[in-house]
Order: structure tokens, then sequence, then C-alpha cells
């Protein structure tokens, strides 16, 4: 039997006269006519690889570590107003009082047992300072531990002495010149008295300001 009646017998070929040789195939199921299409770009040039394609490249300077920040300027300290020094070659130490609403600051030369200051405000040693030690301390014209020169003698050779003591000063007056040179503290004529910080104290033509340390 010819492979051609064969397969018609097996209805794999039509029976009329086409040259059917190969396998029947079944038909694709139709598609309904209301179901929405999906078209597809299968363009393959779609998917090549372009040069602007991938990641944006990284700059260098992306790639180092900012520096850090600089320290802020330390602060210009405050300059203190101008003093006046008297005495050189020894340790100092300040004083001040005021003279028309402003402040005047001294350098006086200071041992390791002062504890107050003599700042002249008044008369011809006005603008100087004087020490004043622990214990007792004298004060006059001449050989005093302070000196103050008085061409006019109105200031005695040993006029008066401040002593402290335990944290208290005292100023005692020379009984022998009292009369004739008096020791005035606060405008009031003293034999002996209590000293505070701020008392004025005037010796002949000379007027101080009192100032502990």
């Amino acid at each position: 039997m010819a492979l051609r009646d064969l397969l018609r017998k097996l209805g794999l070929v039509s029976g009329g006269n086409d040259r059917e040789t190969g396998v029947r195939r079944g038909r694709l199921q139709q598609r309904p006519p209301d179901v929405a299409t999906i078209r597809v770009d299968v363009n393959p040039r779609r998917f090549e690889p372009t040069a602007s394609s991938g990641p944006p490249p990284i700059a260098p300077d992306a790639l180092v570590r900012p520096k850090p920040a600089s320290p802020a300027a330390p602060i210009a300290p405050v300059a203190r107003p101008p003093r006046t020094q008297v005495g050189t070659g020894r340790p100092t130490a300040a004083a001040s009082h005021d003279v028309g609403g402003a402040t005047q600051y001294f350098q006086v030369p200071t041992t390791g047992d002062v504890v107050a200051v003599l700042v002249a405000t008044a008369g011809p040693l006005k603008g100087q300072a004087f020490t004043v030690s622990d214990g007792e301390t004298r004060i006059g014209r001449e050989h005093c531990d302070i000196t103050l020169p008085d061409p006019n003698k109105r200031i005695s050779r040993f006029h008066a002495k401040i002593v402290h003591v335990d944290g208290a000063f005292v100023i005692e007056a020379n009984p022998e010149v009292a009369k004739r040179n008096p020791t005035v503290v606060n405008d009031q004529e003293v034999d002996a008295e209590a000293l505070c910080d701020g008392d004025v104290i005037r010796l002949g033509d000379c007027t101080f300001k009192f100032r502990t340390i």
C-alpha cells in the first residue's frame, strides 16, 4: 500500500488532490473579539546597551573626604585700663580709686606681707601709691616705712602709723604732734581710728584713699 493511501486511511491527510505530506496540526483557539490586544515591542535594538545607560559616573572630588572645619579663633583678651607704676625691680600689686567718675589704676611695689595701699588723690603726691604691710607701718617725713616729702613741714617726721592685726586696720596719730599736725580720717581729726576700705586720710597737704588688698 502506498504511503499516501496509508496516511489517508489514518485520516492524517485529506482525500482530495492536495499535496499534503506533513502531519495535520490542530488549529489554535481563536481569541474572543472583546479581549484587549497587548502589543509587545520585540525590537532587539531597544535592549542594546548605550553609552548613557547605567548609573552616572562619580566625580573624583566626591571620593575625597572633606577636610574638617578649622577651629574658631580664640577670643582676644580684654585690654585692661592703663596703670601708673610706682617703684621698679620688685613685684607689684594693683590699686585703684575713682576720680571724676573714672577709675584710675596703679601698681605699687609689694612684698609677701603687703595688706593695703595708700593712694594719693590730692596734694603734692597726687598719682602716687604706697604700700601698707602687715603689723605696723609708720608714716612720716623722715625715716619711716612710708616717707612723704613735705617742704612745708605740715607732715611730721613721724606723723602716724597704721597697724594691721588679724585682718583689722587701725590708724594711730603720733600724740606728740597730733595737735600741731593732726591726722584726719573722713574729715575728722582722730587719735586712733579703725580703717575700712575706701576711707579718706589726710596728712598735711596730702590726701590718700585707703584701699585693702
